[in-house]
């Protein structure tokens, strides 16, 4: 049966750009990077890690990204100190896209979010009432309806 979650895979359109963004930002290291030569083409990929997480890196066959439609809508990663977080993406030159704010539609916590060199969006989230996501106690905030 299914034990966890294996990986993601992110379509770039400049795949080095994107191993370089997730590396130097947020700390993943690249623990493979290959080309393959198969059917008269070359594919790019490279695998990152961050702890047991796994994000698989590999070019686009076009460059749109619309955060509407079905598909990936956005990586969270969490932290432990936002603050800081918050210091190492200025250091680095990443903008965030508003100001670090609380949400208690699924967690109670602060969050922030930034855009990855292709659009991508990525939330950063420190969780201040500790990991709930099994949690018998945890309980919605204000306006919020636990459907289940």
């Amino acid at each position: 049966m299914i034990t966890r979650v294996d990986h993601v895979e992110l379509n770039a359109k400049d795949v080095a750009a994107t191993v370089a963004f997730y590396r130097d930002v947020f700390g993943f290291e690249v623990s493979r990077w290959v080309r393959a030569h198969r059917a008269g083409r070359t594919v790019e990929v490279a695998c990152l890690t961050l702890g047991d997480f796994m994000l698989e890196v590999l070019p686009a066959d076009d460059d749109r990204v619309d955060q509407r439609t079905v598909g990936l809508r956005m990586l969270a990663l969490r932290v432990d100190d936002m603050d800081a977080a918050v210091a190492r993406l200025a250091e680095h030159g990443v903008r965030l896209a508003g100001q670090p704010n609380e949400t208690p539609l699924t967690f109670h916590g602060v969050r922030a979010e930034v855009y990855d060199p292709d659009g991508v969006r990525v939330e950063l989230r420190e969780w201040r009432q500790g990991d709930h996501y099994r949690g018998a106690d945890w309980q919605p905030g204000d306006g919020v309806e636990l459907v289940e």
